[in-house]
């Protein structure tokens, strides 16, 4: 499946038409080359696919970042990871944000993807958060966390097999029946 976009080089400015759902997205100028980021190409995405749908009060904008959380919160039981890592001095809304940067700093790095639904229209478009390389995601988490003691064994950092959960679906609002 192809999706083509015109997309801006945040480098050199130059708009071009980008298929988003190749692996890289290179800036065609011989002058600049610019490597388009995982997340700026899954934002592109999220808005490509949001568009139709833009003047429906009950569809919210989609957030790359958002997703990213989500999908990593499905797979690695996010309250049990902070308790068994226990950060020192450090609340669990950080503790999310930081892990949502390392699984950033993954895309960015090669080592995790994000696979994408066939068709993200459908009710319940299933996203999947892949990482393909444990020993460099442990290596970022280290560098993200230096307080936590890495020499105990620590389990819960090896996620298996991704969950074929579907990521919360955009949250529709309800109107209220009118009282007579």
């Amino acid at each position: 499946m192809e999706i083509h976009k015109n997309v801006r080089c945040p480098n050199c400015l130059q708009t071009y038409d980008a298929n988003l759902m190749l692996e890289m997205v290179i800036c065609p100028n011989p002058n600049c080359g610019h490597r388009l980021s995982p997340v700026d190409q899954l934002t592109a995405l999220l808005e490509e696919w949001y568009y139709p749908r833009r003047w429906r009060k009950d569809t919210d904008r989609p957030r790359a970042r958002l997703l990213i959380e989500t999908l990593w919160q499905q797979q690695f039981e996010p309250q049990k990871l902070y308790e068994t890592l226990a950060p020192a001095q450090t609340s669990y809304e950080v503790f999310c944000y930081t892990v949502t940067n390392v699984v950033i700093r993954g895309l960015e790095g090669g080592w995790a993807r994000i696979v994408l639904p066939v068709d993200p229209m459908l009710d319940d478009p299933i996203y999947q958060l892949e990482i393909m390389n444990q020993d460099a995601f442990s290596g970022e988490m280290e560098l993200a966390m230096p307080d936590v003691d890495w020499e105990e064994n620590i389990d819960v950092i090896d996620p298996g097999p991704a969950k074929p959960e579907p990521a919360p679906a955009t949250p529709t609002k309800t109107k209220k029946a009118k009282r007579k």
